[in-house]
């Protein structure tokens, strides 16, 4: 579904959105290594394990001397904070790269957090003045990027673009690993050293094609791919070739559980999913999930969770998942944040169940305090679609409360889900919604255009803050040419939920109206954009019903727009609906009409809707349906005659089905004895059915000349609906309109019958009207006109003798009338259909003769006038003279 609920809750996951959001822990990545040897790898500082033998130092400096070479052992040997401040006391004596060497083993043995504390210490602030002089950060690779490393744990030096110009130019001589330190030292430094940034992308472009095993090691390769994602470089091409890397790397059983995990996190942040590599990285992390601990197995889901593009190995690792998920909770091994991601995980792989959320809720219930922001509004959208089948009532007012805690910490997209979430969940708290409401109008500004939708949506359906509703429907207007589609849709369903004195912008849906069209035509015009099947459904119920309450009524060029991709949205799973929708309202089912008797594209995608198997539960409702709607649009090719024929023999037992089968075949004039015999068991039997179905049964008999039966089936109708108003039985009131005349001339006059003809006819559509005159169609002025040429006595537009119809040429003198052969008579095939030949039937029962003409000949300007008079020369003298005349 597309409803305003589901386009706003469903919005966090969208692929419009850059990239996902973080997990909430850090990510540890360790040494490369088969899982087993995975277990005692140090951390990430100590996998940076860089040797200083023998460096080379620039060009210019001299060999290291023996003295030297001995400090640079003692500095390099250094196994502790205290015992290298001792070595390093008196730099004076340290060159640059003793200085370089002592840096990175500082940086290595300090704490990993709060290291920026250690450059006030005397020692450490005399090693960055020494390297602060002149040429002293022209260091060989090596070095140079565990200096940079350095800074990266440290913070920001003076002479940082000093070495960073040094790197950059030196950057063709990095080796694999050595690339991948630098970049992974950029990515943490607070600073943007576009040169060196610059110089790396442009050194692993060249590189691309050599990586992998042998050339990268996994360990760098999942460092460049981590420190890429960070930077936001997006290159499209380096993570297929990184992702290729990888894959070989993991089939050469290099990586293990925690590089794996990495490996994910990193392109999923970076919003490039390679199909290939999550495939491989799903089927190989399938087998091994008892294996993995719960924070991995955590990170892992919820990285994995939007990669649908994998397909089966996707479900299959989630639906693997469930159970593994409840196997931990009985053995409580879970915690509140574990349960959380679970559940974030699973709902945005679309596997989240009940039962799973029942289990999970009391892990969070019972330590709220470790969800911050960021994962309350991931949770409360994913659980309130659950709390109508789960008791979610006490969380959801301990979510409420941590909610009201953290309300002026929450961002604006928090805010949006947390609306969106408690809104769904039907959250009555006041001091919730006055929290979001006092924070949400505090940051309306920077409110982005679907998550205004998302809060409008949580305040509609909940808490209608009228200066929320007001300040943020204002802000819809300003972004309105930022949403998509299905956005736009879902802020027209909302439109007439909001008061009418806070409309203040009476406007603003048909501008909504205008950008959902011209998005429609764009995508049209590029073939680039097609609207899913259940977003199309979604679209035509709203043209059918809600697009009338608008000023101005139907949108010719939306709907126009719309047809274009009705018949790529037929061949789906909501064939059902879709058709249904096309035949509610009278226009938008006349203009589709008008489209199937012109477009082969569409005759055909219609007719595929009706190539059904008859051997699957609900097969046979579904099938009933299809053929009912295919004979109100005036379907009638080979597909539809068979699967009325595979109907007809399977003989169920539903009236309403039937009752659809039988109208099918009596519209579509197809397998009329089998449905004559069929209702005529209807008709003697004790089955039930609705209003509705007997009076499609009885109209059925009325078209296929079966009066016998026709009596009983209406009796039954009748005795059903009683004296109340009469529900629509079809697309428009027209079968049951001679279903009541048919009563009136054989059976005698009754309430419903009255009540239905009291309308009288309407006037076909293009239809207008001059003063003193009735409306007329342009068809039916130029008739009117070629029959005063050929002195033809006539009257234009008249309500017959049959008062349900207009007739729009009458001949009084002769008892005739003259019929245009519109579109809405013919089927498909170009025969008239069920309806058309009642009304003709019934005309000529009333006393007149019926002409038919098809507009199609007043094209022909030398044609039309003979076409005319051979049509109504039977029962005009005039039209018969001037023909002999002119054969003369």
């Amino acid at each position: 579904m597309f409803s305003a609920w589901a386009v706003a809750r469903a919005g966090f996951a969208s692929v419009r959105r850059a990239r996902p959001s973080p997990p909430p822990y850090e990510p540890r990545i360790k040494l490369p290594a088969a899982a087993e040897a995975a277990k005692e790898a140090p951390g990430l500082a100590e996998d940076l394990g860089f040797v200083f033998q023998e460096p080379k130092g620039a060009p210019e400096q001299r060999p290291l001397n023996t003295s030297e070479a001995a400090l640079q052992a003692q500095i390099s040997n250094a196994r502790s904070l205290g015992h290298l401040l001792d070595v390093v006391r008196t730099p004076d004596h340290l060159d640059a790269l003793h200085a370089a060497t002592a840096l990175y083993k500082l940086a290595r043995l300090g704490p990993r957090k709060g290291q920026q504390a250690l450059v006030g210490l005397e020692p450490v602030g005399a090693l960055i003045q020494r390297l602060g002089e002149p040429g002293a950060v022209e260091l060989d690779p090596q070095a140079s990027t565990c200096l940079l490393w350095a800074v990266a744990r440290l913070g920001k030096v003076p002479w940082l673009s000093d070495l960073a110009n040094h790197m950059a130019r030196s950057v063709p001589d990095f080796s694999g690993h050595q690339l991948a330190t630098a970049l992974y030292a950029l990515a943490r430094l607070d600073t943007h050293l576009e040169p060196l940034l610059e110089a790396l992308h442009l050194e692993l472009q060249r590189r691309q094609k050599a990586m992998g095993p042998g050339a990268t090691s996994a360990m760098d390769t999942i460092l460049i791919v981590d420190s890429l994602a960070k930077l936001q470089i997006r290159d499209e091409a380096l993570f297929s070739s990184l992702a290729q890397a990888l894959r070989n790397h993991l089939d050469a059983n290099e990586l293990g559980v925690r590089e794996a995990r990495h490996a994910a996190s990193a392109f999923a942040s970076a919003g490039l999913l390679d199909k290939k590599l999550t495939r491989r990285l799903l089927e190989w992390l399938t087998p091994r999930l008892p294996e993995i601990t719960g924070e991995d197995l955590a990170a892992l889901a919820f990285f994995l969770s939007r990669a649908e593009v994998a397909g089966y190995a996707h479900r299959s690792f989630f639906e693997a998942l469930q159970p593994e998920v409840m196997g931990r909770v009985q053995r409580g091994e879970l915690g509140a944040k574990d349960a959380a991601s679970f559940i974030v995980s699973l709902s945005q792989a679309g596997l989240l169940e009940a039962e799973l959320v029942q289990r999970l809720v009391p892990l969070i219930q019972r330590s709220p305090a470790v969800l911050n922001g960021h994962f309350l509004a991931l949770v409360v959208p994913c659980i309130s679609p659950f709390a109508q089948s789960v008791d979610l009532k006490e969380l959801m007012e301990v979510l409420a409360e941590r909610t009201n805690q953290l309300a002026m910490t929450l961002s604006p997209r928090q805010l949006a889900r947390l609306a969106i979430g408690f809104g769904e969940g039907q959250v009555k708290s006041a001091s919730l919604w006055q929290s979001l409401a006092r924070e949400a109008l505090s940051k309306s500004q920077a409110f982005s255009a679907p998550d205004a939708l998302r809060l409008l949506t949580g305040f509609h359906s909940n808490v209608q803050n009228p200066r929320v509703l007001k300040t943020f429907w204002a802000l819809v207007a300003e972004k309105k040419s930022k949403y998509l589609v299905e956005e736009l849709l879902a802020l027209l369903q909302l439109w007439p939920q909001l008061p009418p004195d806070l409309r203040t912008d009476p406007e603003l849906p048909r501008e909504l109206v205008k950008q959902l069209r011209n998005r429609l035509e764009k995508g049209n015009r590029g073939l680039t954009w097609q609207a899913p099947a259940a977003l199309g459904v979604e679209l035509w119920e709203w043209l059918a019903s809600g697009c009338r309450s608008l000023r101005g009524g139907l949108d010719q060029r939306l709907l126009k727009a719309l047809m274009a991709q009705l018949p790529r949205q037929l061949d789906s799973e909501h064939r059902v609906r879709l058709l249904h929708a096309l035949c509610q309202d009278p226009e938008i089912f006349g203009k589709v009409r008008e489209e199937l008797q012109q477009q082969e594209t569409l005759r055909v995608a219609l007719g595929k809707a009706a190539e059904l198997r008859m051997d699957e539960p609900g097969s046979q409702r579904v099938a009933a349906e299809t053929v009912f709607h295919c004979a109100q649009l005036g379907v009638d090719d080979a597909a539809v005659r068979k699967l009325l024929r595979s109907l007809l023999d399977l003989r169920s037992q539903e009236v309403e089905l039937l009752a659809k089968v039988c109208w099918a075949c009596a519209e579509l004039r197809m397998h009329a004895r089998e449905a004559r015999e069929l209702m005529g068991k209807l008709s003697e039997s004790d089955q039930t059915g609705d209003a509705i179905s007997w009076f499609r049964l009885a109209w059925s008999a009325l078209a296929l000349s079966e009066p016998r039966i026709t009596q009983p089936l209406l009796h039954r109708a009748v005795n059903l609906c009683g004296e109340g108003r009469l529900s629509r039985a079809f697309c428009d009131d027209r079968p049951l309109q001679q279903l009541a005349w048919h009563s009136q001339q054989h059976f005698g006059v009754a309430a419903w019958s009255t009540e239905v003809l009291q309308a009288g006819p309407t006037a076909p559509r293009g239809a207008t009207a001059e003063p003193g005159l009735p409306a007329q169609t342009e068809a039916e002025k130029m008739i009117s006109s070629l029959l005063q040429q050929l002195r033809v006595p006539h009257v234009v537009a008249r309500t017959g003798q049959v008062g349900l119809y207009r007739l729009p040429i009458w001949f009084p003198d002769g008892q005739a009338t003259l019929e245009l052969d519109i579109s809405s008579d013919r089927l498909a095939s170009g025969s008239p259909n069920g309806q058309a030949q009642v009304r003709r039937q019934q005309l000529r029962e009333a006393g007149l003769t019926v002409h038919v003409l098809d507009p199609a000949v007043l094209r022909s300007e030398k044609q039309r006038l003979r076409a005319v008079a051979e049509a109504v020369a039977h029962s005009c003298p005039e039209a018969e003279a001037w023909l002999n005349a002119g054969v003369a």
